[in-house]
């Protein structure tokens, strides 16, 4: 099962929830409205402080406390770790808590000058397990903060990005595919297959369905009907293979039984998630978001469609899908008036 893949120890199913979260910024109360409690995101900057030196942040720390005692004597070691982390310059500020009730509040002094533009916070309830100190028995959420506005994107050069550098695509007749194609005869009737089995994932095309490539090669459709049907085939297809590379490569990560970090898969799986991760969570670091996606997964009931429902909604948007039909849609109704009908 997931939960015992990812962890040799019995750890806390109920949630950890970050809450009140507040902030001073050299000794000035950080506005409400530069904290973003549905968004998980403090914004410094935001507030107009692009100058200062220190900042302390205050954060609550929701425990399942029913759960607790169930299953902890009174007298056992549990702590919450608040930590805030960045990637850029690799610092982290950690603050350890004892644990007496349901809330648990700890305070993190993040220096100016020592963080770049973003940090991610986190918040974890551990525990000595196995004379390993510090093992993570669950972890909360995690919130982003936003130091300076960051820069515009450039284009990646030399990087994978794109959707068509991570798959390749193969036009072949399902019939007759020739040899180290053979598993795709079982399929002749569909127009597609995707094969996420070999080192670089390959969607396969059927051309011995009459009509297809013409149809998805089309450069200047004749017609409405040509473009509606061009749009929403094309579509389909990406949507299919986007949603196979995020199941199969949010199972690629692994979490380091020694630090407890995560670990992201390289290759292909790796390229996807770093194109995919950021739409699923947009105001979370890449590294925040694949802890935030093992979390889920560490929950058997909800986790993966938790995971499945956000990574469909942030596919659909990323390929237009909904635009695209609201766009024919209108070329189908103004036809129809047109018609009379």
């Amino acid at each position: 099962m997931m939960s015992h893949t990812l962890y040799s120890y019995e750890r806390l199913f109920g949630e950890a929830k970050i809450k009140n979260v507040s902030a001073t910024v050299d000794g000035a109360q950080l506005p409400t409205f530069a904290i973003d409690s549905a968004h998980r995101s403090i914004n410094i900057y935001a507030a107009g402080r692009e100058t200062w030196t220190e900042a302390d942040v205050r954060i609550d720390l929701d425990l399942p406390m029913q759960e607790i005692r169930s299953k902890f004597p009174p007298d056992f070691e549990l702590r919450a770790l608040f930590r805030v982390n960045c990637d850029a310059t690799n610092l982290r500020v950690s603050n350890v808590v004892g644990i007496k009730g349901g809330t648990v509040t700890g305070t993190l002094t993040i220096r100016r000058d020592l963080f770049s533009q973003r940090a991610v916070i986190e918040a974890f309830v551990v525990a000595p397990v196995d004379d390993i100190s510090d093992r993570i028995l669950r972890e909360a959420e995690p919130w982003t903060i936003l130091f300076s506005q960051p820069p515009p994107r450039e284009p990646a050069v030399g990087k994978k990005r794109k959707g068509r550098d991570v798959v390749q695509t193969v036009w072949v007749n399902f019939r007759e595919p020739g040899p180290g194609l053979e598993f795709l005869m079982a399929h002749e009737r569909e127009a597609s297959f995707i094969d996420l089995t070999a080192k670089t994932p390959a969607l396969y095309l059927n051309e011995g369905i009459d009509g297809y490539r013409v149809l998805l090669e089309l450069s200047r459709p004749a017609s409405r009907f040509e473009a509606a049907l061009h749009d929403m085939e094309t579509r389909r297809l990406a949507f299919a293979v986007w949603s196979g590379l995020l199941t199969a490569s949010i199972n690629a990560i692994e979490v380091d039984s020694d630090t407890n970090e995560v670990v992201m898969p390289d290759g292909w799986q790796g390229d996807a998630l770093e194109i995919l991760l950021p739409k699923m969570f947009p105001n979370e670091t890449l590294r925040a978001a694949a802890r935030n996606v093992v979390s889920r997964l560490a929950d058997r009931e909800f986790g993966m469609g938790f995971i499945q429902t956000t990574g469909q909604a942030a596919i659909g948007e990323m390929l237009g899908t909904s635009a695209v039909l609201k766009r024919h849609l209108n070329a189908f109704v103004e036809g129809r008036n047109d018609a009379g009908e």
